[in-house]
């Protein structure tokens, strides 16, 4: 398993066991870009300073034709999420 797998599968894991007052912010802010864009549209998301990188992570798992990258220059935790 290579470097981004393995934190896929952490960030993964994190998200489905995320604080459900988070889980209803990562909700709506994908809800308002759905509502932005359109659900079939394929656009580009760049999350600078993302922390751990969830929110990408969930567009990205959720919208395939999204390209989302998630960068956090503050830790090692900085990750790219892509489909």
């Amino acid at each position: 398993m290579n470097l981004l797998s393995r934190v896929r599968a952490i960030l993964e894991e994190r998200l489905a066991l995320m604080a459900p007052a988070r889980r209803l912010r990562l909700a709506e802010a994908a809800g308002a870009v759905d509502r932005r864009f359109g659900k079939g549209a394929e656009i580009r998301i760049l999350d600078a300073g993302c922390g751990d990188g969830l929110l990408s992570l969930a567009m990205a798992r959720d919208h395939r034709s999204w390209a989302c990258s998630a960068h956090s220059g503050a830790s090692a935790r900085s990750s790219v999420a892509r489909r």
